[in-house]
């Protein structure tokens, strides 16, 4: 029988006629059969996530892989390590990264029909910074004060950049992006603050750590942590008068509701701890020895203690005491002057004692200094009647300085900056300065010391004041006589003593927790004097609300020397501090 004629396309014992780009191969059976072309994928580029130039160790990454020739169900695997892969076209692939150390790898990719193709050194793992610094607090800062907070994360040899990512940091500090180091002087608070933020690290590969979050802490320097007024009522038995958030270095007691009791100070600087050596600026006396359980007691870590006396604590009665922190360093309980007092001859300055050799004429000068406040207590020894010099620990001109000698009678002598380096006046008295005398040796005092002249010798105590912004301030205003004359200080004022230097008039003594109507005098042991609103407390100064030729006599020059009360905002505008209220209620 004649065979039967392939058709065309056809071959003879082959079924089907086969397609474009099929090639006939043996079937494995001693026949033939039609095939597709194998296709040899090819690799050509890798898109790492984002900005990324490397993977991540840890994996996990959908990873891009461009190329030519993938067919769908194509499989990979990277430095032999399967890979989860997902077939996008034919010119790209996406794969989960399995996790790998640091390094480069072979990636391969197998198709379904058996095509295959690789590259070595196709994919760069490296690792993702890792943080050294634990997240949460870096610590705080004392408004206006410049420091700096460290932030460190590591990634072998990588040069690592730094970036804020969300929240911000405090005011006045900034981030070096090359180092992690946060610096600056932080901004003014009204209360303690913490600006919370997150910093990313990121490596030569453009790796990119997770947002660590951080905060700093800025505190407020408010007045009631250097200087603060207590009201308090006597017992008739030793009491501890407490509520404050520092140790006093001196205290100004004054018993307000009964006649004839003295003003009473006390301090961390005179004399030996085992003695409480009491002042009264009411009077020239030399300073007076009580050890018995009737009078001061202690200055304690939040407060201070007093006996049942009369001057300090008798029943009913009641009592202000103002207290002033200076530079002691603060222990939980103790008497007066101990662990606070300097040694002979040293200085402590804001708690910390200084062995820096005193500037000065006279060797034996013992300081307390609170720079913060712009207050410091100086115990000196004159010598004799010349001129000498005594540091004073305040790195600053002090604008007013009280003077006393306390191992014997004679009067309170106050410098003052508006008054001049030849002019005094006295504290305990209602006098008009005296000029052309001698006290001040015609000196200006410096930043360093002050001098004195003319007096007797033997031990002395100066407090120096010095104006410092939002707490404290020395000045001087011209009175008009009427009703109303604002004085502007810059901060809440809750205590200001006042005197009429030109005329005969007492130094009015007034603070905020017993109002403005609430008289005292410091040169004299009246109770306090309700008679007439004489001050009225501002956000931003003090107007004086009479025309009482004591402290508001026209042309007369008045001084004085306010301290400042914790205040509710921060201190407003001069335009519209002056529509507070007076706060006439009394508070401990």
């Amino acid at each position: 029988m004649a065979q039967t004629k392939p058709k065309a396309g056809q071959f003879y014992g082959v079924s089907g006629n086969g397609t474009d780009g099929q090639f006939l191969q043996t079937d494995g059976a001693g026949g033939m059969a039609w095939a597709d072309t194998t296709i040899a994928p090819t690799l050509t580029s890798i898109d790492y996530p984002g900005t990324a130039t490397a993977a991540d160790t840890a994996g996990g990454e959908s990873i891009v892989i461009n190329g030519t020739g993938f067919q769908t169900g194509i499989t990979c695997t990277v430095g032999g390590t399967s890979a989860t892969t997902a077939f996008n076209s034919a010119t790209q692939i996406t794969i989960t990264s399995p996790a790998k150390a640091a390094g480069q790898y072979t990636v391969a990719v197998t198709n379904t029909d058996g095509g295959n193709g690789s590259s070595n050194n196709f994919i760069q793992y490296s690792g993702v910074p890792i943080w050294s610094t634990a997240s949460g607090s870096l610590g705080s800062v004392v408004e206006g004060g410049t420091t700096s907070f460290q932030v460190t994360a590591t990634e072998g040899s990588d040069t690592i950049e730094y970036a804020v990512t969300s929240g911000s940091l405090p005011s006045g500090y900034s981030l070096a992006t090359a180092t992690g180091a946060i610096t600056g002087t932080a901004g003014a608070v009204s209360a303690d603050t913490t600006s919370t933020f997150s910093i990313t690290a990121t490596d030569d590969e453009n790796q990119t750590s997770s947002a660590r979050s951080f905060s700093i802490t800025v505190t407020a320097i408010l007045p009631s942590q250097h200087f603060n007024t207590t009201l308090y009522t006597g017992t008739g038995a030793t009491q501890a008068i407490t509520g404050l958030s520092f140790q006093p270095d001196m205290v100004w007691v004054k018993n307000y509701s009964a006649s004839g009791y003295n003003h009473c100070v006390q301090d961390s600087v005179r004399g030996p701890s085992s003695n409480l050596y009491i002042l009264y600026p009411d009077g020239n006396w030399a300073q007076s020895t009580n050890t018995t359980s009737d009078y001061f007691q202690s200055l304690n870590s939040d407060g201070f203690s007093v006996g049942g006396n009369a001057y300090f604590g008798a029943s009913s009665n009641s009592y202000v005491g103002y207290s002033f922190k200076g530079g002691g360093t603060p222990s939980a309980t103790n008497s007066a002057g101990a662990g606070n007092a300097p040694t002979s001859g040293s200085v402590m300055i804001d708690g910390s004692a200084s062995t820096a050799t005193l500037a000065g004429t006279n060797p034996i000068t013992k300081i307390s200094a609170n720079t913060t406040l712009g207050y410091s207590m100086v115990e000196l020894s004159k010598t004799n009647t010349n001129s000498e010099t005594f540091a004073h620990g305040l790195g600053i001109v002090p604008e007013m300085i009280i003077l006393k000698r306390t191992v014997s009678a004679d009067d309170w002598y106050v410098y003052h900056k508006d008054l001049g380096n030849s002019t005094r006046i006295s504290l305990n008295s209602d006098a008009a300065k005296v000029t052309g005398t001698g006290v001040w040796d015609s000196t200006t005092p410096t930043s360093s010391v002050f001098s004195l002249q003319n007096q007797a010798g033997g031990a002395h105590i100066a407090y120096c004041f010095a104006s410092q912004a939002g707490l404290s301030k020395v000045g001087s205003f011209t009175g008009n006589g009427t009703s109303s004359k604002i004085i502007e200080t810059g901060f809440r004022v809750g205590w200001v003593l006042i005197k009429n230097t030109d005329t005969a008039y007492r130094w009015y003594l007034l603070d905020d927790k017993r109002g403005g109507s609430s008289r005292l005098f410091a040169n004299n042991n009246d109770p306090a004097n309700t008679n007439q609103k004489t001050v009225k407390f501002l956000e931003n100064g003090f107007e004086i609300t009479t025309s009482d030729a004591e402290v508001n006599q026209s042309g007369s020059l008045m001084i004085y020397l306010a301290f400042a009360s914790d205040s509710s905002s921060t201190t407003p505008s001069l335009a519209s501090s002056f529509s507070a209220t007076e706060n006439t209620s009394p508070s401990t």
